[in-house]
């Protein structure tokens, strides 16, 4: 099941990573969390490219309400960044900002080109959820 979901996650992140043909720009992915709890929107600054690239992050509950999603309190986030295809990550940890709440911003350096996971791990009140967003490097 979790195969099948993160599959068409990738597919559909791929496509809107990619700026629908447009170099310059990308649209947001949303992608859910493992535990289907949360709801995580990313949006690269931009169309990412090799070197260092910004991110904007928004969580928010699947359920669609709007209270933040379990968000009580100071939520911790930590980005893995990873190239299945070559079996490595990135040479320097991403920078993370709490913009306050549900939001973030983080910095993440892309090494080369080609498909990257970004295993994005947050902690709330309510407990961890993790969300491997698909991002095609150009």
């Amino acid at each position: 099941m979790r195969r099948m979901s993160t599959m068409a996650v990738m597919g559909l992140g791929l496509a809107l990573a990619m700026g629908c043909g447009s170099s310059e720009t990308a649209e947001p992915v949303e992608v859910v969390s493992e535990s289907g709890a949360m709801l995580g929107t990313f949006e690269p600054e931009g169309a990412p490219r090799v070197g260092m690239h910004r991110f904007a992050a928004h969580f928010a509950p699947a359920s669609g309400e709007h209270d933040g999603g379990g968000m009580h309190g100071a939520p911790v986030m930590r980005v893995e960044p990873w190239m299945p295809a070559h079996g490595h990550g990135s040479p320097s940890p991403v920078t993370i900002t709490p913009l306050g709440g549900p939001d973030f911003e983080m910095e993440v350096h892309f090494s080369m080109s080609g498909y990257w996971e970004l295993t994005v791990y947050l902690t709330t009140g309510h407990g961890d959820e993790v969300f491997v967003v698909p991002v095609e490097v150009r």
